[in-house]
C-alpha cells in the first residue's frame, strides 16, 4: 500500500457507508481495479475477495511505515517514528493523548503540527537525508501556526496519519513491554507519555535538555538494559535465599 492509497481507504472509512458498500469502496480503493473491471466481477466473488482484502483494516493496526513522508510542503517523522527525540515524542504523546480523550478537529490539527514540519532548507539534501531528520528542529513554539495550514488539509490524509502514528507507538511498547509496565504488549496505566517525561524528569540520562536531544529508541535501549540489570540482581538475590 501506498501513501495515496492510504488515503483513499480513509477517505471510505470517514464516508460512513454502509458495511457491504464500505468494503467493496475499501476492495476498489486497495485493488486498484479499473471500474469497468470492477463491476463485471461477479457479486458473490467479488465480495469474498473484498472482505478477504480488507480484513486486515478492521485487525491490529501494524502499519508502521509513514506511507505520507510529505503533504503540502510539509515533513512527517521516519519509518517507525525511528528519528523522534524525546522533546518532540512527549509533545506529541500528549497531544494525541489530548485528542483521543477529545477527538475535535483542533486537537487533531495540534497533534499533527507537533510530528509535520517544514523541511529545513532549499540546499539540504532530501534525497541522501544525512541528518536522518529533512524536518526543521522541533519547536513548540510554532505548532500553532503550522496547526493553521493543516486545518485546511482533508480529513481522510489527517486520520492517514494518526493511523501511522498509532501503529507505529503501539509497536514501540509491544518491543519495550517491559520498560512500559506490562508483560501482554499493552501500555502502561500512565502511557507513553508519563514514563519518557519521567526519564527526562529524573535526570537519569544527563541534564533535561541534554535528554530532550536524545532519540527516543537510545533512550528505550538503555531503559531495557536497567531492566534487565534489575532483573538479574532479583534473581542473583533470590538464588542466595534458595540456597540458605
Amino acid at each position: 500500500m501506498d501513501g495515496n492509497r492510504l488515503i483513499q481507504v480513509m477517505q471510505v472509512i470517514e464516508s460512513g457507508m454502509d458495511d457491504e458498500k464500505g468494503i467493496l469502496s475499501l476492495f476498489r480503493a486497495l485493488a486498484d481495479i479499473p471500474w469497468r473491471q470492477f463491476y463485471r466481477m461477479r457479486e458473490p466473488a467479488l465480495m469474498d475477495a473484498a472482505v478477504e482484502c480488507t480484513e486486515f483494516l478492521f485487525g491490529e493496526n501494524t502499519l508502521t511505515r509513514n506511507l505520507i513522508p510529505s503533504y503540502r510542503g510539509l515533513y512527517g517523522p521516519a519509518d517507525g517514528l525511528s528519528n523522534m527525540k524525546m522533546a518532540e515524542f512527549c509533545f506529541s504523546e500528549y497531544r494525541y493523548m489530548q485528542y483521543i480523550k477529545e477527538p475535535t478537529p483542533e486537537n487533531l490539527d495540534h497533534f499533527i503540527a507537533v510530528i509535520y514540519r517544514e523541511g529545513k532548507n532549499m540546499f539540504y539534501d532530501y534525497v541522501r537525508n544525512p541528518d536522518g531528520d529533512v524536518r526543521k528542529k522541533f519547536n513548540d513554539a510554532i505548532s500553532p501556526l503550522l496547526a493553521m495550514k493543516i486545518r485546511k488539509w482533508p480529513n481522510h490524509v489527517k486520520r492517514a496519519i494518526v493511523r501511522f502514528y498509532e501503529g507505529a507507538r503501539d509497536a514501540k511498547v509491544k518491543a519495550n513491554d517491559k520498560v512500559f509496565g506490562s508483560s501482554d504488549g499493552q501500555e502502561s496505566l500512565y502511557g507513553l507519555w508519563s514514563v519518557m517525561r519521567s526519564v527526562a524528569k529524573e535526570g537519569t540520562f544527563g541534564d533535561f535538555d541534554r535528554v530532550n536531544e536524545q532519540y527516543v529508541d537510545t533512550i528505550l535501549m538503555d531503559l531495557n538494559e536497567v531492566v534487565a540489570e534489575a532483573e538479574q540482581i532479583e534473581m542473583d538475590r533470590n538464588k542466595v535465599t534458595v540456597s540458605r
